[in-house]
């Protein structure tokens, strides 16, 4: 259809330009200009356009896989800290409300600085003990993370808590403050309900785990991430603006990346990116949205459209002034003739008729074609480079997100202050350890180890002081140990140590050289400090990897109770 119209406009053309060789020569060679040059700007147009789109699309979809993909670990990785927590001998033995329960939930509180409230209530919904001491002795039978809690583990929805939010501090956060509820049951040695242990989780840790994975550039390419509820409400940022404002269908599409306006007259290149569920018999089913004003995220395919526009006038326009002037060199040899022939006509013979001008001309005719030919050649060329160059970026780009989800998951694992492992890449060793002394009977040790009186540091020497003692004496037991042995930081002043292939007498050796050398260092500020350590050997017999690590914290409170910077490995030793 467009080439039939481009022959009736060609053929319009010829009839108005007037009745001579080179009016007729140009007007023939502007019309294939247009018969060429329109189809080739139309799908040069169109394929890299749409690779363009793509490019810019996927890069979105990107950024929201990879928001979604943290944001799920990070609340993986806080449920599976209660149930460990809720699993513990502290919870499973002790009563709920005795000081040894307290300091446990104090300590996981600490553990992690968004939580707001972390307490453990008793199977009628009685606070028993918490975090601070908030809401000790108030009933939460009617709350649903307390309902959910004691048939399994829970992660609930976005909500407000008002009568936690007027016990917390002031600048726990502006406006309404909302939390994120994390549950799971206590069970006794029997199996026997004791209660549920629960926290909340401030909404602010959302924001903190996004800004990490921005890009740098985000505020000025106006890229905005979004969390998205089940009923497709924002729910991050947390702006009172936009918490009425739900999302278009059409984004929610399950597509790689649309284009749509989110009902107003700005249009948006939007990605949605589910997040993965952490338990899948309660799904939350929140979304990552990330969108960016198409104008920007395409400036790109815009200005790729112009240039090819000026370059198809350009080139019409030396291509029309080309064929002018090769018709004026045909057409001068032939007006000499015919002025020649009129001078024979006349009866001048004299005139001499040139024969062999046309030839010439026509050989200039070539040239000027091989020339235009050329620099056709030359344009198609530096497109098929840029296109490699584009493909090269989206090579690197990809590289990049690779690096930085590998860089994630490895802070994922480790201890902020100390670099050590932290719970969650102990948690994972353990399991590991204790799976291969199952298949090869070689048994492995377990030290629990305490920094004596940190607290008593703390208040006499500051937190900073205090953080120092934990840097210096975790860089005292990473050296003590074997470069095979495992060292984590469990939480507060508390560390851990994983021997591989060693029996009780080289554990309780290792212990007490790690016990010596902190003993014998002196310290910046706090200048000398102790530790106690609880020794443990993992046996085949046991029935998992927490009968070790329960056994060790045992003999570490016995090797506290005698007196601190000692080493202690069996109940009855002396």
């Amino acid at each position: 259809m467009h080439m039939q119209l481009l022959k009736n406009l060609m053929a319009a053309l010829m009839n108005l330009l007037p009745n001579s060789f080179k009016s007729r020569l140009v007007g023939l060679f502007g019309g294939l200009a247009l018969l060429i040059g329109v189809p080739v700007y139309y799908h040069v147009n169109h394929v890299f356009s749409e690779r363009l789109i793509i490019e810019r699309g996927n890069a979105v979809r990107d950024l929201a896989v990879a928001v979604s993909a943290v944001l799920t670990a990070n609340l993986q990785e806080r449920q599976r800290e209660i149930e460990l927590m809720a699993g513990s001998p502290v919870f499973r033995r002790l009563p709920l409300s005795s000081s040894d329960t307290k300091d446990a939930v104090n300590r996981l509180r600490r553990s992690y600085p968004y939580y707001s409230w972390l307490g453990v209530a008793d199977t009628v919904g009685i606070v028993q003990s918490a975090a601070a001491g908030l809401l000790v002795g108030n009933s939460v039978a009617e709350r649903p993370w307390f309902k959910r809690g004691k048939e399994g583990a829970y992660v609930g929805d976005l909500h407000e808590a008002k009568l936690l939010a007027k016990l917390l501090p002031q600048s726990e956060g502006q406006g309404p403050v909302r939390f994120i509820d994390f549950a799971a049951p206590v069970f006794d040695d029997n199996g026997v309900l004791r209660g549920v242990l629960a926290a909340h989780a401030h909404w602010r840790w959302a924001g903190d785990v996004i800004r990490v994975l921005e890009p740098k550039n985000a505020r000025m390419n106006k890229q905005e991430i979004f969390i998205v509820n089940a009923d497709h409400e924002i729910i991050y940022p947390d702006l009172p603006e936009l918490h009425a404002q739900k999302i278009p269908p059409p984004v929610l599409s399950g597509k790689d990346f649309v284009l749509d306006n989110w009902g107003g007259n700005t249009a948006y290149l939007s990605s949605s990116i589910l997040v993965t569920e952490v338990i899948a018999t309660r799904p939350l089913n929140w979304r990552i949205v990330v969108r960016q004003p198409a104008e920007i995220a395409l400036a790109p395919v815009i200005e790729l459209r112009r240039t090819l526009l000026l370059f198809g006038i350009v080139a019409a326009i030396l291509f029309i002034s080309s064929i002018y002037w090769v018709a004026s060199k045909v057409s001068s040899p032939l007006e000499r003739l015919a002025s020649t022939a009129r001078q024979i006509e006349r009866g001048d013979e004299n005139a001499v008729l040139e024969s062999n001008a046309g030839s010439n001309e026509l050989r200039d005719l070539v040239d000027a074609l091989s020339g235009m030919t050329d620099q056709l050649l030359y344009r198609k060329r530096a497109l098929l480079e840029a296109n490699l160059s584009l493909e090269r970026k989206v090579t690197e780009r990809t590289a990049e997100l690779a690096a930085a989800n590998q860089a994630l998951h490895h802070m994922a694992r480790r201890d902020l202050l100390t670099g050590l492992a932290n719970r969650l890449s102990i948690n994972e060793t353990l399991f590991s350890e204790f799976a291969r002394m199952q298949r090869t009977g070689v048994p492995y040790a377990v030290l629990m180890m305490d920094i004596d009186h940190l607290k008593n540091i703390n208040e006499r020497f500051g937190d900073e002081a205090g953080d120092k003692v934990l840097v210096e004496v975790s860089a005292i037991i990473r050296h003590a140990v074997r470069s095979t042995d495992v060292v984590g930081r469990l939480g507060g002043e508390r560390f851990f140590a994983l021997l591989p292939a060693v029996d009780l007498p080289a554990a309780v050796a290792m212990a007490q050289k790690i016990v010596n050398a902190v003993n014998q260092t002196t310290l910046p500020i706090v200048e000398q400090v102790t530790v106690s350590i609880g020794v443990a050997i993992a046996l085949t017999e046991h029935d998992n990897d927490s009968v070790a690590l329960s056994e060790a914290d045992q003999h570490l409170n016995a090797a506290k109770r005698r007196g601190h910077n000692q080493v202690a490995y069996e109940l009855h030793d002396t």
